[in-house]
């Protein structure tokens, strides 16, 4: 697989790279949301790539570990994937949080705001 530009062999990272940005631009075309912020197919689309990756679909993955044993590469190869996706996925629910935190203190700036406005047109009819 040559470059384009260069005419030199892409590597493993750029052709995986590649097949993630298209991934993950049909995911944000489909619009698959599960759940507010949190849009999981894009975590799967990431944690897939490390998996395909690792198992040289892009080409020859350049790792320093060798185990003989084709069950535990592809159970070692497994845990690297489900690794990448609590990743991602914990960074979502992250951003999720912080959504969440900016409405809070949004609508407790409202209350406020509002009891600021009421309070004297209810001490006026209501005295106490």
């Amino acid at each position: 697989m040559e470059s384009q530009d260069t005419k030199r062999e892409r590597t493993t990272a750029e052709v995986a790279g590649e097949h993630l940005r298209a991934e993950i631009e049909v995911a944000r075309e489909f619009r698959y949301k599960t759940y507010g912020y949190v849009d999981l197919t894009i975590d799967r689309a990431f944690a897939d790539n490390v998996l395909h990756k690792e198992l040289g679909q892009f080409g020859t993955y350049e790792l320093d570990y060798y185990i003989d044993e084709k069950k535990r590469d592809i159970l070692l190869v497994n845990g690297r994937r489900d690794a990448a996706l609590a990743a991602k996925a914990a960074e979502s629910v992250h951003r999720v949080v912080l959504g969440l935190r900016n409405l809070i203190w949004t609508v407790i700036v409202l209350l406020i705001g509002l009891i600021v406005m009421v309070a004297p047109m209810a001490m006026k009819h209501w005295s106490l």
